[in-house]
């Protein structure tokens, strides 16, 4: 090689050896630079891609956990266990997690490199699986969210029914307070008599409860006393409370749609949340083969 160098460039043969050791140094250690590049480059994708999966993998969990937190809800949604009611959260940061990366570097640290290169068909079901995975995290980032807040806004629109509730049985109190001292010691006829002795019984076997709930309030005062008011209807006295207790109906009756639907909406999220970690876990697979 070097009197081949020396006959073409007309050199001697010690600068001869000098160019040659200079190129394959130089050569030399680019091949090695390339090498380096290539490893760390190798070592950084393997990195991002097991930061991605536990990532994902944590909001599996955290997706299950929410199905469990939105059932727990459901079950809570009913008059009687109202006071088991709380808000629960799972915090959700893996999608901003994700973010901070960045879509760009994830992406190549699955589709770039030697490691990747896979056949045409397989690569691109692991591209829609990348997709899909980013937009199940996009929504179900937004549906813990707004499955938290929801509680909020269920509790302020029964406290507004319960205070229109509320405020109709103190309008019916002072009814009854008056209808008692208007007709104690008068001459009343015997019918009368009958519907006010009822009437004031249904009020102190309620008094005599210990559980006062809503629920137990309606169905043990308010549905009786109607009962009452409807068998004996033809007394110009049941007109002073029929409008009271059917505005205070009229309020238990939204109070109890209200948690009907918060139950069905419960159990929305509930399944919603169970299709997002089953379909992370099916995009995970298909991302990782």
């Amino acid at each position: 090689m070097l009197d081949l160098i020396e006959e073409y460039f007309g050199i001697s043969r010690n600068t001869a050896a000098t160019i040659t050791i200079t190129i394959l140094v130089f050569v030399t250690g680019q091949f090695l630079l390339s090498i380096k590049s290539a490893i760390n480059g190798y070592l950084k994708r393997k990195a991002i891609r097991t930061m991605f999966k536990q990532v994902v993998e944590g909001a599996i969990k955290t997706s299950k956990k929410n199905v469990e937190i939105c059932n727990q809800v459901k079950r809570n949604l009913y008059f009687d266990k109202l006071t088991y009611l709380t808000k629960q959260k799972s915090e959700f940061f893996h999608l901003s997690l994700l973010q901070e990366i960045g879509h760009q570097t994830i992406y190549q640290s699955y589709f770039s490199g030697i490691e990747n290169t896979v056949i045409f068909w397989k690569n691109t079901k692991r591209q829609r699986a990348f997709l899909k995975t980013w937009e199940t995290m996009t929504s179900l980032s937004y549906w813990v969210q707004e499955c938290y807040d929801n509680i909020d806004i269920i509790r302020d629109k029964y406290n507004k029914h319960g205070d229109f509730k509320a405020e109709a049985m103190k309008r019916f109190q002072i009814t009854s307070d008056s209808m008692a001292y208007d007709h104690n010691g008068k001459n009343v006829e015997e019918r009368a008599i009958h519907y006010l002795t009822k009437f004031f019984n249904i009020q102190t076997n309620f008094q005599s409860l210990q559980d006062r709930r809503p629920h137990i309030l309606h169905r043990q005062l308010i549905v009786r006393l109607r009962i009452l008011n409807k068998d004996f209807k033809d007394l110009p006295i049941t007109h002073n409370t029929n409008a009271i207790l059917s505005e205070a109906t009229y309020q238990y009756e939204s109070m109890s749609l209200l948690l009907k639907a918060s139950r069905f909406q419960y159990h929305i999220y509930s399944c919603n949340f169970r299709f997002f970690y089953r379909t992370l876990n099916v995009a995970l697979k298909i991302i990782q083969c």
